[in-house]
């Protein structure tokens, strides 16, 4: 574990630098509020030294006390190719059925998928975390959202 960490944290801390340093090219404060790149930098400032932290740990731990990695085979092997099938078709999605429904329509897929017992619990997590969205960046950040092609829900 102790040599994945450290490939794995340094490729991740190059990846958020690279981040940063796109995100710091868009507007930071735009009319007094926050611009376009402004949640991507600090975003991916924290995740940086996320990953530094985890490098540092890694090079700090005793090789005594690492652990063999164990890569998931079986249903964790198949949970991980259907999440990504899953995310694919989201994104494909989102762009004829708008940000609503996609977002809805995948959040139940997954809670349903990973192991939610109950369909009418995964239906209220799935329509209430696509409208809660909704508003965070529609509504509070005014961020324009895919309606899609459709045009179902604006």
């Amino acid at each position: 574990m102790n040599r994945a960490d450290k490939i794995s944290g340094v490729i991740l801390a190059l990846v958020f630098l690279g981040a940063m340093y796109e995100s710091s090219k868009l507007e930071m404060i735009y009319r007094n509020a926050p611009g376009l790149g402004f949640f991507p930098f600090w975003i991916s400032l924290f995740a940086f030294l996320a990953s530094v932290v985890i490098v540092v740990n890694a090079f700090r731990r005793p090789p005594a006390k690492d652990r063999s990695v164990k890569w998931p085979q079986g249903i964790g092997l198949r949970r991980i190719g259907l999440s990504f099938v899953a995310f694919v078709i989201y994104a494909y999605m989102i762009t004829i059925a708008g940000f609503i429904l996609s977002t809805a329509v995948y959040v139940l897929a997954m809670s349903r998928m990973l192991g939610s017992r109950r369909w009418s619990s995964s239906l209220a997590v799935s329509v209430l975390t696509a409208v809660g969205l909704y508003f965070l960046f529609k509504v509070w950040l005014k961020a324009d959202l895919p309606t899609g092609s459709l045009a179902i829900i604006p």
